[in-house]
């Protein structure tokens, strides 16, 4: 509310325990709900937005979650750490791109695909590119990507694209980058919360699935995908003591499952991040059609989602028997990715040190720079300069498909689970 004291709010009496539990989401510690025939009365002795109070209702009444997380820079106790991924479904907001280009401690080793022109997805791994792998440290491939950006609207500019040079500012300005140290500490944050969970309940198994989503085009059985990835980096927050600790109740097979109420179980489908959610939603029906029963328990957490996704689940589709049923799975992210208007997949741009995403990022990215190119020549103009390739951010070639890579913590917590005394 603007310039008033309070706001009267029509609305039903059965909406109180609504509206009483949005005020205290936006954190409104001196609001006052007044009980009247017809209507309820919000007395705010603060200026709360009225606009505020009816979209967080009606997100209240769609059964969706208010996402409030910390600010990137927020030094969080591992009781509010886990207070926020159990509450607000998301612990803090992404790093702003501005503020990681700050940063020259970034010396983690990245390899790319060099002299790329177009995004090669998944085929990064393969051999036939081999030849032209190249490494910078993390913090020089974001210093030339961001040059690639800069490079790309001054083209655009100068060809008087004002969609082209509006739409890779957007991009810029609202990139969620995961590079090593945030990738690290939602693992961390993440395994936190895990601990947490086992250490509130003594009833509670976590059933980690990995291996079942992230299933792109040529991948062999051997190949190591990213929620494999994703959960032996969480597992690394866990020491020895603690696998022996949790065994049986850290799992990753169904198999092991000894729980007999849904209540007690939690099967966690993990990724970096999802975008048109479609493998997710695959695993999550395949999982339902399978265990029916324990439906309820499945919930997907990520490194980073938009706000959407994190508020609203995952709708999915799940049959059983000859009923149909459409559900949405909890969601939880460790950081709230920023919300990007040219983002038509995801409604955002994410992307990360470990591998390059191709929708809302990469594809995008050589789109604009075809564009850029094909004006410019229809135009006679020389090739603008600092666009002729790909940046470094993109064609990541994935440290999980390097030779050598094997899954150590996964294979320390199943051996904490069939019984096996560390030396």
């Amino acid at each position: 509310m603007k310039n008033h004291d309070h706001a009267v709010i029509d609305l039903e009496p059965s909406d109180y325990d609504v509206v009483e539990e949005t005020i205290g989401a936006n954190a409104v510690r001196n609001s006052v709900i007044v009980n009247g025939s017809d209507r309820w009365a919000l007395l705010d002795k603060g200026r709360l937005e009225e606009e505020q109070v009816f979209e967080n209702l009606e997100y209240y009444k769609h059964g969706n979650i208010i996402v409030e997380p910390a600010e990137a820079a927020a030094e969080l106790t591992p009781t509010e750490l886990v207070e926020r991924m159990e509450t607000d479904h998301a612990v803090k907001t992404a790093p702003r791109w501005e503020d990681q280009l700050r940063d020259p401690a970034r010396m983690q080793s990245i390899t790319f695909i060099g002299r790329s022109q177009v995004g090669l997805g998944p085929e990064t791994s393969k051999n036939a590119f081999r030849d032209r792998r190249d490494s910078l440290t993390e913090y020089e491939a974001m210093t030339r990507t961001d040059g690639f950006f800069r490079a790309l609207k001054t083209a655009a500019d100068s060809l008087d694209m004002q969609k082209q040079s509006y739409n890779v500012a957007s991009m810029r300005e609202n990139l969620t980058f995961i590079g090593k140290k945030e990738y690290e500490e939602a693992a961390a944050g993440i395994a936190t919360y895990w601990k947490a969970l086992l250490e509130r309940n003594p009833n509670q198994q976590i059933v980690a699935i990995a291996s079942v989503v992230s299933q792109e085009y040529g991948d062999t059985a051997n190949d190591v995908k990213s929620d494999q990835y994703m959960l032996e980096n969480v597992l690394a927050n866990f020491t020895d003591d603690e696998l022996q600790r949790y065994a049986g109740r850290l799992v990753t097979d169904f198999a092991q499952v000894t729980v007999e109420s849904a209540d007690d179980l939690r099967i966690v489908l993990l990724e970096d991040w999802t975008i048109s959610g479609q493998q997710l939603k695959d695993a999550v029906e395949t999982i339902v059609e399978m265990y029916p029963h324990l439906a309820s328990s499945v919930e997907i957490q990520l490194i980073a989602a938009n706000e959407q996704r994190i508020a609203q689940g995952l709708n999915v589709h799940h049959t059983h028997g000859y009923a149909a049923t459409k559900a949405a799975v909890p969601v939880r992210a460790y950081y709230r990715a920023h919300a990007g208007e040219y983002g038509k997949q995801s409604s955002a741009h994410i992307t990360g040190a470990h591998s390059s995403v191709d929708f809302d990022f990469e594809d995008d990215l050589t789109k604009m720079k075809f564009e850029v190119e094909r004006e410019g020549h229809r135009q006679s103009l020389p090739q603008p300069e600092g666009i002729a390739e790909l940046p470094p951010l993109t064609n990541v070639v994935r440290p999980y498909r390097m030779p050598g890579y094997t899954l150590r913590n996964t294979a320390r917590l199943i051996k904490a689970n069939n019984g096996v005394v560390h030396a």
